[in-house]
């Protein structure tokens, strides 16, 4: 980044520097997650732009409805980030391949966000789906989950989670924060671990038919409410060719850039763990 450095700010531990598409402002709106034990953020664009901070995904839990069984899709391990994991790896840039996603009509999948999502971004592993099966997409209301008119281009000819893309939906006025066992109007001693992720913006998952065996998603990333593919709405303004810094708050999930103008280009970012 041009005069960058002197802007940096000391005690910086680790750097990682990535040049990364600026979509159109007429464009397919993009996210980039934010890299494992990262906090601070240079960025740079080529042209005016805007970027948004979207929120972050506390929890994926797959449910059995005939066994009953709770899967952690995004576990915690042990592993010491940004040379190792801290687990959440689908929600992180750079880790691939680690979030399996094989379903079955039976399975309900769960994704807990800290706020409102605009909507959600899965990109897809090179094993994908490869079975005739549509996505059905709920969020938690006062009275149980609301199910949404999604677009899911996920889907390839009826076959979704077949290839990379945006799941959006017109935006539920209902949309509450609830604990998954009032959400399920059960008690919570029945579903103990993903009670304790709390009171979420939850998100429900079914998919018609079981999906290809393997079928596994490398990244998932919600979008910023209010700050869809636009100009003239969400998100802070950056002029072209100016170095920014940024700290990274615990609820940011990464960052969501846009182009002022209906043409792509670059934005030059440099993590920064502190």
């Amino acid at each position: 980044m041009p005069n960058s450095p002197s802007i940096i700010p000391a005690g910086v531990q680790e750097f990682f520097g990535e040049s990364l598409t600026l979509p159109a402002g007429n464009g397919t709106k993009t996210v980039f997650n934010r890299r494992s034990g990262f906090n601070a953020i240079l960025m740079e664009a080529a042209v005016a732009a805007r970027v948004a901070l979207p929120p972050k995904i506390d929890a994926i839990w797959k449910h059995n409805t005939v066994t009953n069984v709770w899967t952690n899709l995004l576990p915690q391990g042990d592993a010491q980030p940004p040379h190792g994991v801290d687990g959440q790896v689908a929600t992180h840039r750079g880790v691939t391949g680690m979030l399996p996603f094989t379903l079955l009509a039976t399975d309900e999948v769960y994704i807990a966000f800290r706020q409102i999502p605009q909507d959600l971004y899965i990109g897809m592993n090179s094993a994908v789906n490869a079975v005739v099966s549509t996505l059905a997409v709920a969020v938690s209301t006062d009275t149980g989950f609301q199910t949404l008119t999604v677009t899911d281009n996920t889907k390839g000819t009826n076959t979704t989670m077949s290839t990379s893309g945006n799941i959006t939906w017109t935006d539920p006025a209902l949309w509450r924060a609830r604990t998954i066992s009032d959400q399920l109007g059960v008690n919570g001693s029945s579903i103990t671990v993903p009670e304790s992720v709390g009171k979420k913006f939850w998100m429900k998952l079914t998919v018609s038919a079981a999906l290809t065996a393997g079928t596994m998603i490398d990244q998932i990333s919600a979008f910023a409410f209010n700050a869809a593919a636009s100009t003239t709405a969400g998100g802070a303004f950056l002029d072209a060719n100016v170095p920014y810094f940024l700290m990274l708050g615990e609820e940011a999930s990464g960052i969501q850039p846009i182009a002022q103008a209906n043409s792509a280009s670059t934005i030059q970012v440099t993590w920064m763990r502190l």
